[in-house]
């Protein structure tokens, strides 16, 4: 699905911040599960089927920028290193030694000329490969090439790295094909990494990621941050495959954080020139993109009532004390606003553990919501869900689904 133009997207901006009646080509929403925020066995079953077998944000490669670099990736059971090799590549390995299980690291970060189990010595090539086994003549039928480290799929896209748990993986290419349009013609690739932030939230990690799929709570609970530099009305959304979508939001002339240097860069989209780009990866990315930088924020779920929200800052930056300075404010300032969000997550999970929560009914402004929940049951399959537990596929089956 190509990239809307600039004309059309104001367009339909301006055409949305004046609506004021429900679309007649559109479904109505059904009622989501509430079951489906709480069940522990629904969340295992999004743990298999979707957080193992998607294509899931790592980290960005100026963050491993020399050989033997490595950063891990620590999640959802999963525990994959993402390392600098000799001739410049990043690899993804399994964090397991091929002798009992070790793990090889347990830092975040680090630079490393081998990798050495520290239970054994056994140790690995920065290209994965074993090399050293000591008192190798005890093992009477090693073979030492295969018993390399295991590979898991990675993909840079511009410098964003992702990896996929999944053996046979769906082509990054085809996963994310709405993402990759919506970024054509921005600057990606001479943007960094500027600084980042993690969050515990006592929520579901569906709670927090709807929280950023729409603009309906902007005027209550942002109305002296958000509301103040991007209109809330003037909110166009296009619902992409995969579960991914893409909302563009009018900006108004208010400041941000109250900055004095922005470092933007040129883009030849002259989309941000009045508007954000909020670009939603499935099933855990969140971001407005501008070319001033933005944050690309991860939801990860650490138990079926609880995640983490983890930001990874991306930017330019010319080394200057004026530029550090924007990166300190814009930092302190989304976390001012996530601090916003954030104070309602706790009591919303109570309050859906307490047993009267029988569901989510959902406006056409919430629709990414639903979108998404769809596309979870299309990964998990109907077959495998409980009666009462799915939702209905009505935007799948709406032609002009966007």
């Amino acid at each position: 699905m190509a990239k809307m133009t600039a004309e059309a997207l104001t367009q339909e901006v301006d055409e949305e911040s004046v609506r004021t009646v429900y679309p007649l080509n559109f479904p109505v929403l059904p009622e989501i599960p509430g079951a489906r925020y709480i069940d522990q066995g629904f969340y295992e079953l999004e743990l298999e089927h979707v957080w193992k077998k998607v294509w899931l944000f790592a980290g960005h490669a100026d963050e491993i920028p020399n050989p033997g670099d490595y950063m891990l990736f620590d999640k959802i059971g999963l525990s994959i290193l993402l390392v600098r090799k000799p001739d410049g590549e990043v690899a993804a390995f399994h964090n397991v030694c091929r002798h009992r299980g070790s793990s090889l690291v347990t830092e975040p970060f680090g630079n490393v000329r081998r990798f050495v189990c520290p239970y054994h010595s056994w140790s690995y090539s920065l290209d994965g490969e074993l090399k050293v086994v000591p008192n190798e003549f005890d093992f009477g039928c090693l073979e030492k090439s295969t018993r390399n480290l295991i590979p898991t799929h990675l993909y840079n896209f511009r410098g964003i790295l992702f990896i996929n748990g999944a053996d046979e993986p769906q082509p990054f290419e085809e996963f994310a094909s709405g993402v990759i349009d919506a970024f054509a013609g921005f600057p990606l690739d001479r943007f960094g990494p500027r600084g980042k932030l993690r969050i515990e939230v006592p929520c579901n990690w569906k709670a927090m990621k709807d929280n950023f799929c729409e603009s309906y709570h902007v005027p209550t609970v942002h109305a002296q941050t958000v509301a103040k530099w991007l209109d809330p009305a003037a909110y166009h959304m296009r619902l992409l495959d995969n579960g991914h979508h893409v909302a563009t939001t009018r900006k108004r002339d208010a400041s941000r954080f109250g900055e004095t240097v922005t470092p933007r860069l040129d883009t030849e989209d002259p989309i941000f020139e009045k508007h954000t780009l909020g670009i939603h990866m499935f099933p855990n990315g969140v971001t407005a993109v501008d070319p001033s930088g933005f944050g690309w924020m991860a939801i990860w779920p650490t138990d079926r009532g609880s995640c983490v929200l983890e930001a990874t800052f991306l930017g330019h930056d010319d080394g200057s004390p004026e530029h550090a300075e924007y990166w300190q404010q814009h930092i302190a300032g989304v976390e001012q606003i996530l601090g916003e969000d954030l104070r309602l997550m706790g009591g919303m999970q109570k309050s859906q553990e307490g047993g009267k929560f029988t569901g989510m009914l959902l406006s056409f402004r919430e629709r990414a919501i639903y979108w998404i929940h769809e596309e979870i049951d299309r990964r998990i399959g109907d077959n495998r869900i409980g009666e009462g537990m799915r939702v209905e596929k009505v935007i799948s089956a709406t032609a002009n689904a966007g």
